[in-house]
């Protein structure tokens, strides 16, 4: 389906640990059609979903100690809303 999607011209941004600042990102904004993919809590996007992707964005951690991931669903809200947002 991604693979299909991509031919049809479409954006596949997904959330992983190296990804570019969600907040300094101009990838939620610049497409205009945009797939945001979204891994799981323990092992985030799988390696041949992670190759096929466009660009790579992360939440940024603000806590002074080290938060190894947030809940999908909390992670898909802040996407969103910055998506949203950005308008």
């Amino acid at each position: 389906m991604l693979r299909s999607l991509r031919q049809q011209g479409y954006e596949l941004t997904g959330t992983t640990l190296d990804g570019e600042n969600v907040y300094a990102s101009d990838s939620l904004h610049s497409a205009r059609k945009l797939v945001i993919v979204m891994g799981n809590e323990g092992n985030g996007i799988t390696p041949a979903v992670r190759d096929m992707l466009t660009r790579r964005i992360t939440i940024p951690a603000f806590a002074r100690e080290h938060v190894e991931s947030l809940n999908v669903s909390i992670a898909t809200a802040i996407i969103l809303s910055e998506t949203q947002r950005r308008q």
